[in-house]
């Protein structure tokens, strides 16, 4: 019994809002995280981060969307992947590279990773 008012409790949710479109392609997006970030989707191509770092879409489907910027540099760049996670609640995961010396993406240096939780803002 209990694992049943579970399951429902679980499905609530997600029946709420199933006519929610987590990444809508035509028009601006913003999103804030945990730590104060912003993000603004300005269209299908491009993305804003804290109103200064400017990223290009690589792919935006209904319930994900991926960017990558570099930094003046071609060999440092920021990749973005924000997912929808269900209930109003997005996962950002932030990683940093450094390609200098790399020979591809499978030995470029890590500088740094970040993991939020972000929601859609107006």
């Amino acid at each position: 019994m209990k694992m049943m008012i579970a399951a429902v409790a679980l499905v609530s949710p997600l029946m709420a809002n199933a006519e929610y479109t987590p990444f809508d392609k035509q028009q601006p997006i913003n999103f804030e995280c945990q730590t104060g970030v912003k993000i603004h989707v300005v269209d299908k191509k491009h993305v804003v981060i804290n109103g200064d770092f400017d990223a290009e879409v690589l792919e935006i489907s209904a319930d994900r969307l991926q960017a990558q910027g570099g930094h003046g540099d071609s060999l440092l760049t920021t990749n973005i992947d924000l997912r929808f996670m269900g209930g109003g609640y997005y996962s950002l995961l932030v990683t940093e590279m450094d390609y200098t010396d790399a020979q591809g993406p499978w030995n470029a240096k890590v500088l740094r990773v970040n993991a939020l939780i972000c929601t859609r803002t107006e």
